[in-house]
């Protein structure tokens, strides 16, 4: 199988494979005022230039599916996928799944997705099943007035799957996470590469973390013995705490913050601290606020947090 661009011939054939208006409406939800609709109403749906109808089709040719691409919001990083089916007397032989799997690579590699999410109703389990079978997962429910009637339904995303180490696994990336850290926190490079040092050396065991997406540095933080503040006494602390913009609300700093406190701790050290002016984050992960401490050359306060 494989995805070309959708063409006004095609239609015809897509929309036969809708027997019904139940069926039209699982597969549409309200963007067609019609029922049934024609091939130019179908054209006019993909009448943009942030959506990407493909059709699919077999070894042989012929069409035996149909899937929209596009981008919901201005960001370009989300891509959203509609109007999913498949050839009817094809259903229950894996063309969905495979279908997906081709828009989801295409997603990612031509259009620069780091989410892809979409939306079914809940009276069409099959659909459900096949969104789940290729990693979906439902992070909400929603209801729609379809025709007059309530229908409920599912919001699901999938989210790419990205590299989580410590430097020590990927030594080769010190130079590279040094100047990074270094342009997010306007802290020389330098600083960062001494502290770095001693970690891949074994000088100390207060580590450095970080999430990939291929080879690209997308999140990291670091371990140091004080943050610059006065209570050099709390020991040690969490540092550079930093996800890139675009991939924000994904959990990687969550798993970034877990995973350095469940290493420490594997090597006796425990508790650990942070400093932040955050107020409701660090809480979701198993942080607790533990006083007040004042930063080293800072005209206010910051919040200073503790993990047993």
């Amino acid at each position: 199988m494989k995805l070309r661009p959708f063409a006004i011939y095609d239609a015809p054939i897509i929309l036969s494979w809708i027997k019904d208006k139940s069926a039209f409406r699982k597969w549409s939800a309200d963007r067609y005022p019609f029922y049934p609709p024609k091939p130019e109403d179908m054209l006019a749906q993909y009448d943009s230039d942030t959506v990407y109808p493909y059709t699919a089709i077999n070894d042989d040719g012929n069409v035996v599916g149909h899937i929209m691409l596009r981008y919901p919001d201005p960001s370009k990083t989300v891509i959203r996928l509609g109007f999913v089916i498949v050839d009817d007397q094809l259903r229950g032989k894996g063309y969905g799944k495979q279908m997906l799997q081709l828009a989801i690579q295409k997603a990612k590699q031509e259009y620069g997705a780091k989410k892809i999410t979409l939306g079914v109703f809940d009276n069409n389990p099959s659909a459900f099943l096949c969104y789940e079978s290729v990693g979906f997962k439902v992070i909400g429910t929603d209801s729609y007035f379809i025709d007059g009637e309530e229908w409920m339904g599912k919001e699901m995303v999938l989210f790419y799957t990205y590299s989580y180490l410590t430097l020590r696994d990927k030594p080769e990336l010190k130079d590279e996470a040094a100047e990074w850290f270094s342009s997010r926190w306007s802290v020389s490079k330098e600083a960062y590469l001494h502290c770095m040092d001693a970690y891949l050396n074994h000088q100390t065991e207060l580590g450095w973390y970080l999430c990939l997406d291929d080879d690209r540095i997308i999140g990291g933080l670091g371990t140091i013995e004080n943050d610059f503040h006065d209570r050099k006494d709390l020991s040690p602390n969490i540092c550079a705490v930093y996800t890139e913009k675009e991939y924000r609300n994904q959990g990687i700093a969550g798993r970034l913050l877990n995973m350095a406190v469940d290493d420490l701790k594997t090597k006796g050290i425990t508790p650990v601290y942070l400093v932040t002016n955050h107020d409701g984050f660090y809480e979701r992960y198993g942080w607790e606020f533990l006083c007040m401490v004042q930063g080293d050359g800072e005209p206010y306060q910051s919040r200073l947090y503790l993990h047993n």
